[in-house]
């Protein structure tokens, strides 16, 4: 209970804070990226809460080493989206909000910048959810809402109010509570309780995800928006999606196919072409 009362109140508030300290237009102009990002977030949520059961029947029957070889596997996959997907939002969100809605509803790019990293660590987060949903891990985390809340309603009058900071401000308060609090203390839960491993392995999955992310994504948005300059239009939109994708790939390969995750993966696609 306490876990959805404090997503709502971190989630909820944000059109709140906006209508009330920047404008009501402003509301409506951010309305048009979170209804993009949330249908994509919304996707990736099916594919990793796919197996929620499944995972809850390994807790049962399996040992400490072999759920920690599935955390880092669906840790991968949830890693992946966030890659594939962040990069491709950060590329077409301007120009797809542009041709969709017009240029006069298109945000600054560092606050479309701002939403796509607060989608990336909301993705980031599934894996932990899945396992302390899987594990019924709740009742060790049942403060940390209340820590969550307490903190984005505090960073977001922080910003908005002497700092002024509109938008930016309110974004950058949900990703302060998401990734300055929430996603160690979900990662201190799985490790601590399910896992009984060291958290800093968590800590390094983060990082080393979010830099190949970061480093990914400024390759990408460099190269697509320099050499393709079509201007406007669904033709150009599906044209830059293609090549981000490539680009994507290409960058996703070297980074990940020396992983134990990536082969195991790889094999499992390998034996469903088969069939």
């Amino acid at each position: 209970m306490s876990s959805t009362i404090g997503g709502q109140i971190v989630m909820g508030t944000d059109n709140i804070f906006i209508s009330s300290f920047v404008s009501l237009i402003a509301v409506g102009i951010y309305s048009n990226y979170t209804l993009i990002v949330n249908a994509v977030q919304n996707i990736c949520k099916q594919i990793t809460n796919s197996i929620t059961a499944s995972i809850g029947n390994f807790a049962v029957e399996a040992d400490a080493s072999r759920r920690n070889d599935l955390f880092r596997r669906h840790f991968f996959v949830s890693q992946s989206l966030a890659f594939f997907t962040g990069i491709e939002l950060l590329v077409l969100l301007d120009p797809f909000i542009s041709w969709w809605v017009g240029k006069g509803n298109v945000l600054p790019k560092v606050t479309a910048l701002l939403i796509v990293i607060n989608y990336v660590i909301q993705v980031y987060r599934n894996t932990g959810f899945v396992f302390i949903q899987s594990f019924g891990l709740f009742w060790y985390q049942r403060i940390k809402p209340v820590i969550e809340a307490t903190i984005n309603v505090a960073l977001s009058l922080l910003f908005l109010i002497p700092l002024k900071m509109g938008i930016n401000g309110v974004l950058l308060a949900t990703i302060g509570s998401s990734f300055g609090f929430v996603i160690w203390y979900e990662g201190y839960v799985v490790y601590h309780y399910a896992l009984q491993r060291p958290v800093r392995e968590y800590v390094v999955l983060i990082f080393r995800g979010i830099a190949q992310l970061f480093v990914a994504g400024a390759i990408v948005d460099i190269l697509v928006n320099r050499f393709i300059t079509l201007q406007g239009g669904l033709l150009s939109i599906i044209i830059k999606a293609f090549v981000t994708l490539i680009l994507s790939m290409i960058l996703y390969i070297l980074f990940s196919f020396k992983t134990p995750e990536f082969k195991y993966v790889l094999s499992v696609g390998k034996r469903f072409l088969k069939r």
